[in-house]
C-alpha cells in the first residue's frame, strides 16, 4: 500500500540527558496544531467590549456590531448603598456587570430590591455602590 508523502510521519529529533533519540511526529498531527493555533490567534485576538467614550476600540471600528452581546452605561451613584436604576436596553435580562473605571472607591453590587415590570422590560437593573461615585460599567 503506497501512503502519500504528505501524510507519512516526519522525523523530530530529541535529546536527554545527552543522548540523541528519534522520534516521528505524524504529520495529521502537526497540521492539527498549526488549525488549533490559528483559531486560537484568531478567539484571542478578535475579542472586543465595542467603542467606549474613553477610546475607540480598533476592532468596533472593523466590526461595529462588536462581539460582546452588552453595551456600556454610565452610573451616578449620589447616596451610597441607596437604589439606581440602569438602564443597558439590552432587549433581554442581563446576565453580568463589569465596572470598568470608576472616580471613587467603592463596591457596585446588584440591589436586592426586586421590580417585577423591570424584569419584564427587560432593559434595566437595580445597582447600588457602597460609596458615592460615578462609574463606567459594562453590561451584558
Amino acid at each position: 500500500m503506497n501512503i502519500p508523502a504528505q501524510l507519512k510521519d516526519s522525523p523530530e529529533e530529541t535529546h536527554a540527558a545527552g543522548v540523541s533519540h528519534q522520534r516521528r511526529t505524524p504529520v495529521w498531527w502537526q497540521s492539527l496544531q498549526q488549525i488549533y493555533q490559528q483559531l486560537a490567534r484568531i478567539i484571542n485576538g478578535g475579542v472586543s467590549f465595542g467603542q467606549s467614550r474613553y477610546g475607540i476600540d480598533v476592532a468596533s471600528i472593523a466590526q461595529p456590531g462588536k462581539n460582546m452581546d452588552g453595551t456600556w452605561v454610565d452610573a451616578n451613584f449620589t447616596v451610597a448603598n441607596a437604589d439606581l436604576t440602569v438602564t443597558h436596553n439590552l432587549g433581554r435580562a442581563f446576565t453580568g456587570y463589569i465596572p470598568m473605571a470608576q472616580n471613587a472607591a467603592g463596591s457596585i453590587y446588584v440591589s436586592p430590591t426586586y421590580n417585577p415590570a423591570l424584569v419584564a422590560a427587560q432593559t434595566q437593573v437595580i445597582l447600588r455602590a457602597s460609596a458615592i461615585l460615578t462609574a463606567r460599567i459594562f453590561v451584558f
